[in-house]
C-alpha cells in the first residue's frame, strides 16, 4: 500500500456505445507504480467492464505508445 494507504494514482476510463451511451468508471491505486503499469491497469480496467457489461466488440485509445505497441504485439 502507499504511505498510510493513501491514493497514489486515480485512473478513469469511459465507455462509449456505438450509439453514443457513456460508461464512466474510475478507481484508485494505492500501490507506488509506474506510469506504464497506471495504463496496464486503466485498460484492464476497460476490458473488465466491457465483459461485465457483455460488450462484443471494443476499442481501446492510449496516449501511451509503450502500451498500444504491446498489445499489438509489436
Amino acid at each position: 500500500m502507499g504511505p498510510k494507504g493513501n491514493i497514489i494514482a486515480g485512473v478513469g476510463v469511459v465507455l462509449v456505445s456505438l450509439h453514443n451511451y457513456i460508461i464512466p468508471h474510475a478507481f484508485s491505486l494505492t500501490d507506488l507504480c509506474s506510469n506504464n503499469v497506471v495504463e496496464y491497469n486503466a485498460l484492464l480496467s476497460r476490458m473488465q467492464l466491457a465483459d461485465e457489461t457483455e460488450v462484443k466488440n471494443i476499442e481501446a485509445y492510449s496516449n501511451s505508445k509503450l502500451i498500444v505497441n504491446q498489445v499489438r504485439g509489436e
